[in-house]
């Protein structure tokens, strides 16, 4: 028996389908081609839609041919289509029960769901998703029923290095140059400084492989500046996070060389917190006041020295490290570089200086195999370190034992005189008993007299 379909008298129905398909929230590049972030959760969405201006389409169903690593999630809305992959073919997605029929003017809207992996970043391929629309009916703008879809990833992160420095307060340097051979510990050389490097990953792409170059100025440029120490390492860098190596074997001649007694965790804690109570005592505002002033002075030069790796005026050694996955928002990687501000270089070298900078660099790259795009404006930042060589307290500052003196002197002088001129006026002098009673007299007295000065007034 044949099926009856309603395509009137002959039973053949010619149908009109319009099919599109397309990649959800995503743009293409000037090529034509879609390009995709890759995260750290990848999904796909195919928006597809079939609509049917002719005769009623029998047996409708679309098909979609996508990379084997690709795997299928489902659809939305899910009772729209019944969607399934072939066990015999992984590649290929069927989707049925579209209208069973498709009559003309319906149309059929769903979205397919796709997982991609992490790895497909790896390699900068181009993948080919290629969708198309087949019924038992005469199609008959077959042209319209096919559709490839170019799909390109993009590993796009944004990773970033930052910098802190401990102290972040200007350095006041006093006292006279001293020996190596005088220095009994490292409390001796100078103020403890620390210099912080933080790299992290803001997303979304996962960065799996990153390096970081640390330039540390541990001398000062030339060849006079042989034992012209600036920030002298007193120890291994320390690293924080998902660190994998570092080259410490070629640093470690740079390390405390001429093996000067460390102090304990205890003495640092006590130390760090003198120097914050005598940064808090000494108005350091009259002195960053005056430096800014002298800054800004155009008749003024060389108001501050700068001693940086970058134009040969410190003599710098590198520090290496190879970071491992950064998570975006997750992971960061922290590498601290503890220091002693060797002070007598600046004490003889740049005693007439009001300012001295010492500059340290961090930079950050990403190999290229990775295909990461990202902002590289700040992969690079640089740690300074402030210093005010023989630093001297003034009058404003320290008030000297004279003054303290004249004060008190002048003040005796003052109390003296009020007290002078207070018994002139009769303040400190006591009514006696005595003089009480005749006051009260004196004063019944007045009103008689009075009266008998009237009468002898009136008589006459």
């Amino acid at each position: 028996a044949e099926f009856v379909m309603e395509c009137g008298d002959d039973n053949k129905c010619f149908s009109n389908l319009q099919f599109t398909a397309e990649l959800k929230d995503l743009k293409k590049n000037a090529s034509g081609v879609y390009e995709m972030s890759i995260s750290q959760q990848n999904h796909l969405h195919i928006v597809m839609r079939v609509h049917n201006e002719g005769e009623p389409a029998y047996l409708t169903r679309i098909y979609i041919n996508k990379p084997q690593v690709f795997t299928y999630l489902g659809t939305e809305p899910q009772d729209s289509v019944a969607c399934q992959w072939l066990k015999e073919d992984p590649t290929l997605i069927v989707c049925d029960h579209i209208g069973n029929p498709l009559r003309s003017g319906k149309a059929v809207d769903f979205t397919l769901k796709l997982n991609v992996p992490h790895s497909m970043v790896e390699a900068n391929d181009i993948y080919n998703i290629t969708a198309w629309v087949n019924t038992s009916s005469t199609e008959e703008t077959p042209l319209n029923d096919y559709h490839t879809l170019l799909l390109h990833f993009i590993n796009r992160a944004e990773i970033s290095l930052s910098t802190t420095v401990v102290p972040d307060s200007t350095i006041l340097c006093k006292g006279e140059p001293r020996d190596v051979s005088s220095i009994l510990n490292e409390v001796d050389i100078g103020a403890s400084v620390k210099h912080n490097f933080t790299v992290r990953n803001a997303g979304p792409g996962v960065v799996s492989e990153s390096y970081i170059n640390i330039s540390w100025p541990y001398e000062v440029g030339g060849d006079t500046g042989t034992g012209k120490y600036l920030l002298y390492l007193m120890r291994q860098p320390k690293t924080v996070g998902p660190v994998i190596r570092c080259n410490d074997d070629e640093i470690e001649k740079y390390i405390n060389p001429h093996s000067i007694k460390e102090v304990t965790e205890d003495r640092l804690a006590a130390e760090a917190l003198r120097d914050a109570e005598s940064a808090s005592s000494t108005s350091t505002a009259d002195v960053s006041s005056s430096r800014r002033k002298r800054e800004v002075d155009p008749k003024t030069k060389r108001a501050t020295t700068t001693l940086s790796c970058h134009d040969g005026s410190a003599k710098c050694f590198e520090y290496r490290c190879k970071i491992g996955k950064l998570e975006p928002g997750l992971d960061f990687v922290t590498i601290t570089m503890e220091a002693r501000l060797w002070e007598s270089t600046l004490l003889s070298d740049y005693r007439k200086m009001p300012e001295v900078q010492i500059q340290s660099w961090g930079e950050i790259t990403v190999p290229s195999k990775l295909m990461i795009t990202q902002d590289k404006s700040d992969d690079k930042k640089r740690g300074i370190t402030r210093a005010v060589p023989d630093f001297k307290e003034t009058a404003g500052q320290v008030v000297q034992w004279w003054i303290i003196l004249v004060a008190v002197l002048v003040g005796l002088v003052v109390l003296l005189v009020v007290i002078f001129v207070l018994y002139k006026l009769g303040f400190f002098r006591r009514k006696r008993m005595e003089d009480m009673q005749m006051y009260k007299a004196e004063k019944k007295q007045q009103p008689m007299l009075q009266d008998e000065y009237e009468d002898d007034s009136y008589l006459q």
